[in-house]
C-alpha cells in the first residue's frame, strides 16, 4: 500500500509541468476537504446501483433477472431509455490522453 501511494505522488511529479505546479497539486491534495465534488458522484453512483439491485431483486422469480414484458411497451422503452441516460451520466466523458503521445 505505501509503494501504491508513493507511485501515485511519483506520477504528480511526472505528469505537472514544473516542479511549483507539483507542488501547488499536492498542497491542494493535502488541504481538500472530502466534500462535495468527492461525494457527490459517488452517491449518483451508489443510488443508481442500489436501484438496480433492487430491481434485480424484485424479478427474482423471471428466467431472466432484467425481464420486463409485462410492462406497457411505453413503460418498458421508457426505462431503457432512462437506464442508458443514468450509465451515460455515470460515466467519465471527457478524454485523457495518453501519457506518453508526446514521444
Amino acid at each position: 500500500m505505501v509503494t501504491f501511494h508513493l507511485v501515485l505522488l511519483a506520477w504528480v511529479f511526472f505528469r505537472a509541468a514544473d516542479v511549483g505546479v507539483a507542488l501547488a497539486v499536492i498542497g491542494k491534495i493535502c488541504a481538500a476537504p472530502a466534500t462535495e465534488p468527492f461525494v457527490r458522484p459517488a452517491m449518483r453512483l451508489t443510488c443508481l446501483m442500489g436501484l438496480l439491485l433492487l430491481y434485480e431483486w424484485a424479478q427474482r422469480r423471471q428466467p431472466h433477472a432484467m425481464q420486463v414484458q409485462w410492462w406497457w411497451p411505453t413503460a418498458r422503452w421508457a426505462f431503457y431509455y432512462g437506464l442508458v441516460g443514468a450509465i451515460l451520466l455515470a460515466c467519465q466523458l471527457n478524454y485523457t490522453p495518453f501519457i506518453y503521445f508526446q514521444f
